[in-house]
C-alpha cells in the first residue's frame, strides 16, 4: 500500500473521465498477484468480473469486492491482483464484480450490478458473504449492504385454483378464498415485523418447480416459509418434497420454516433464521 501511494504521487492529475481509465487501469495492474490465489474470470448473478481464489479458502464464504474509479474508471481485471492480496489474507474467495460505468451506464447501473453480484454469491451456495470497496467502490459497498439488510422472506405454497377440495383430510368449506386471504394474513404478519414478504404459489408439476426455481435464482431470500397446506394433507406429500428439495439447490444458504397457519408465518420465519 504503501509502495502504490509514492506511485501515485508521482502521478499527473487524476483523469476522472472515461479517458482517464487506461491510466487507473495501468497503475492498478502493478500490483503483485498473490501468491497462493488463482485468478479466473467469471461472471456472477449475471455480472461479469474476477474470481480471486487462494488455495485454502473456505468454501461457504466469499468477498464481494467493489473498486473505486469514481463510477466512471476502474475496472474488475486492472483490480483483481489488488483484490487477490485481501482474499489471501482472508482466506476467502473475492469476487470482483465489473459493475457499469458512467457515462455508458449511468445510475443505477452500479448499484443494480452490485445488487445483482451478492443475490448471485448467495443463490450459488455462499452463506456468509463480506462486501469490500475502496473509494467509490466504498460507497457502493456501503448501499449493497443496507439493501442487502432488507432481503424479503418468501411463503410457497401451492395455487388455490389446482387444490383439490374434495380432498376429506381439508377442513370443511376450505376453498380458494379462504387460500388467498390466508395468503394476505401471513405476507402481513411477516410484514409487521419489519420484514418484506414475498409469495410463489406453484402449480403440482413440472412448470411449479421451474416457476419456484428461478424465482429463488433472482433473490437472495432470508427465509423460505412452506405453508401448511402443502405439508399437512397426505395427497400433498410429493409436492412438498418437491419444493424442500428445490429450495436445498437453489437457494442452499438460506433458511426453511414450516407454518401451522397463515397467523403463525412470522413466527416461522423467526423461528428458520435463529437456526442458521
Amino acid at each position: 500500500m504503501l509502495a502504490m501511494r509514492a506511485m501515485i504521487a508521482l502521478q499527473s492529475a487524476a483523469d476522472l473521465g472515461p479517458g482517464g481509465r487506461a491510466a487507473l487501469d495501468e497503475l492498478m495492474a502493478k500490483t503483485p498477484a498473490a501468491d497462493s490465489v488463482g485468478y479466473e474470470e467469471a461472471a456472477v448473478g449475471g455480472v461479469p468480473g474476477w474470481w480471486c481464489r487462494p488455495a485454502d479458502a473456505n468454501p461457504d464464504a466469499a468477498i464481494l469486492y467493489l473498486n473505486g474509479g469514481a463510477y466512471v474508471v476502474g475496472s474488475a481485471q486492472a483490480y483483481r491482483h489488488f483484490a487477490g492480496q485481501i482474499a489471501e489474507r482472508a482466506k476467502e474467495a473475492a469476487f470482483v464484480a465489473d459493475y457499469g460505468l458512467a457515462p455508458e451506464r449511468p445510475f443505477p447501473a452500479a448499484v443494480d450490478d452490485a445488487e445483482a453480484a451478492y443475490r448471485g454469491l448467495a443463490s450459488g451456495g455462499v452463506s456468509r458473504i463480506a462486501i469490500v470497496g475502496d473509494s467509490a467502490g466504498g460507497g457502493l459497498a456501503l448501499v449493497t449492504a443496507e439493501r442487502m439488510a432488507e432481503a424479503p422472506h418468501i411463503v410457497v405454497g401451492q395455487k388455490p385454483e389446482t387444490v383439490d377440495f374434495s380432498d376429506p383430510s381439508l377442513p370443511q368449506g376450505f376453498d380458494a378464498d379462504k387460500i388467498n386471504a390466508g395468503i394476505a394474513v401471513a405476507v402481513k404478519k411477516i410484514e409487521e415485523r419489519g420484514w418484506h414478504g414475498d409469495t410463489c404459489m406453484i402449480t403440482p408439476d413440472d412448470e411449479g418447480s421451474a416457476v419456484l426455481q428461478k424465482q429463488l435464482a433472482g433473490v437472495a431470500y432470508d427465509c423460505v416459509v412452506i405453508g401448511g397446506g402443502l405439508r399437512i394433507p397426505p395427497k400433498g406429500l410429493v409436492l412438498f418434497e418437491a419444493v424442500v428439495n428445490i429450495v436445498h439447490r437453489a437457494a442452499p444458504g438460506t433458511a426453511i420454516a414450516f407454518n401451522t397457519r397463515p397467523e403463525d408465518t412470522a413466527d416461522a420465519a423467526a423461528r428458520g433464521l435463529e437456526a442458521i
